[in-house]
């Protein structure tokens, strides 16, 4: 599922190797273990995952940006510092493909603000530096955000401008260029919707979904609008969907390359916005969008409900707390869709006068089972099942729950720690395409303080998955090959 980022964040790692074999019904996983690394000169770091035998890492540290170059065994050859082409640059996205990476960045002169794209091949070097454009500072009136592409070759980078429009720059990574720019009305301001979520596909459609009346007291108004822009285009296309028995509880925006069709997906319900009945989608080819879109229902039965809450909960209709996490496509058009129970307590009200910010050290995270289904091109559910998990931790952000997903033709994983603890045992359930379900244990993370962040780990082969540990300062890269 594609996200936009409004910051650039990602993860690190290091040198020392330590293999760990894990063996579960005749089942074997080789586990590789950077050293640690110390982040205390860092304020960011993303990792720029695999390129060819290399794994490399982009640090902003204090005073300089330096790119990690590893092994395939997580050993660190050397690092390289960056040198940019302008002074002070202004970093909006840190973003990998599979032959390099890009930094893009802004830089300002007097009245004039210019993006460039700073390129880094395999071997940490720098290959190129272009000016992508020049545009005046005036015309930009907040923080810059993006999205990018499955490929990793598009990325659309939008920013509040003049006259309530949003700035669109579409950059293509591989050609070294901005491939057309464009200003259009955001229709929060001016109709009362508010921006949920955006998308850029391959083929550099970009795709803006918004919502308005999610809200008991106006309901009647409910509606959903999907704007649809390309280069060439006079005006946007409008596709507005209306809702008014229903509120949605989540919403999410999705598109499927291999059919070029578009998905909305979200979860709905009546009156609380906690409690899910059921959920709703509109999948359609972008090139067959019309104004009278449909959108299909598909309310929890009454047996699954009773399996998702269990007894102590079955008299309940509902399934509560519950948010989509992932959405994966299959070859002929169908999806799956994977959800997950999170909610938080606030232990008590913050003192105004207290040394931290915000809810820090006030709160509980629970972040428990997990649903998937999934549905055919025929609007047909072909399985549903539950994944049962317990997750809880206070005052992290719960960056250490939830679970990572892998996908491959014959099988999907979910990988997620059994606790949230340093001392734990990792975990995965394997479904096969008719939805059957096997756990086993992964590993064992006793005795190696590592503490990982599934729901930000990286695929990088069929059967590989890149996991960062982070605690008290320190850093390490962990390779998972099934």
């Amino acid at each position: 599922m594609n996200r936009i980022f409004s910051s650039w964040v990602g993860h690190l790692s290091s040198t020392f190797i330590l293999v760990l074999m894990v063996i579960s019904a005749s089942v074997g996983q080789e586990v590789i273990i950077s050293s640690d690394i110390d982040l205390k000169n860092d304020k960011k770091y993303v990792v720029l995952g695999k390129m060819q035998d290399h794994i490399l890492l982009f640090r902003d540290r204090v005073n300089k940006q330096e790119i990690d170059v590893l092994d395939s065994n997580l050993k660190l050859k050397y690092t390289r510092e960056i040198n940019f082409s302008r002074d002070n640059p202004r970093i909006i996205a840190v973003l990998p493909s599979r032959e390099n990476a890009s930094i893009i960045y802004t830089a300002t002169e007097k009245d004039t603000l210019t993006f460039h794209q700073h390129v880094i091949n395999h071997l940490g070097e720098t290959q190129d530096t272009v000016e992508l454009g020049r545009f005046h500072k005036k015309r930009f009136k907040s923080n810059f955000k993006y999205a990018f592409s499955e490929n990793q070759n598009k990325v659309v980078i939008f920013n509040n401008g003049r006259e309530d429009k949003i700035n669109l720059f579409i950059i293509d990574l591989a050609a070294q260029k901005m491939k057309w720019e464009t200003e259009i009305l955001e229709y929060d301001r001016v109709l009362d919707y508010k921006f949920k979520d955006m998308i850029i596909t391959n083929r550099e459609d970009i795709l803006m979904l918004y919502e308005k009346g999610n809200n008991r007291a106006i309901a009647k108004s409910h509606s959903i609008l999907l704007n649809h822009i390309a280069e060439g285009m006079s005006e946007p296309t409008l596709v507005n969907f209306e809702m008014p028995q229903n509120l949605s509880k989540d919403i999410h925006l999705a598109y499927d390359e291999g059919n070029d069709a578009v998905l909305i997906l979200g979860l709905y319900t009546e009156a609380n916005r906690s409690a899910a009945l059921g959920y709703f989608y509109f999948s359609e080819e972008v090139a067959n969008l019309t104004s009278n879109p449909l959108l299909h229902f598909h309310q929890f039965d009454e047996y699954f409900i009773q399996k998702v809450n269990g007894r102590r909960r079955g008299v309940n209709n509902t399934l509560d707390y519950y948010f989509i996490k992932d959405v994966v496509f299959q070859q002929d058009g169908s999806f799956i869709w994977v959800g997950e129970m999170y909610k938080e307590y606030i232990r008590r009200s913050p003192s105004p006068y207290g040394r931290t910010n915000g809810l820090a050290g006030y709160v509980d995270h629970y972040t428990e089972d997990v649903i998937i289904v999934n549905v055919d091109v025929n609007h047909n559910e072909l399985w549903k099942n539950v994944i049962y998990k317990k997750q809880f931790s206070q005052d992290d952000e719960a960056i250490y729950s939830s679970f990572a997903v892998m996908k491959n033709p014959s099988r999907l994983q979910l990988i997620f720690n059994d606790e949230i603890k340093k001392n734990n045992t990792v975990s995965t359930y394997a479904l096969d395409p008719v939805g059957n379900m096997q756990r086993r244990t992964v590993l064992n993370t006793e005795y190696e303080n590592l503490k990982l962040r599934f729901q930000e780990a990286e695929q990088i082969t069929d059967n590989s998955m890149l996991v960062v540990s982070e605690g008290s300062g320190v850093l390490n890269l962990v390779k998972i090959t099934f």
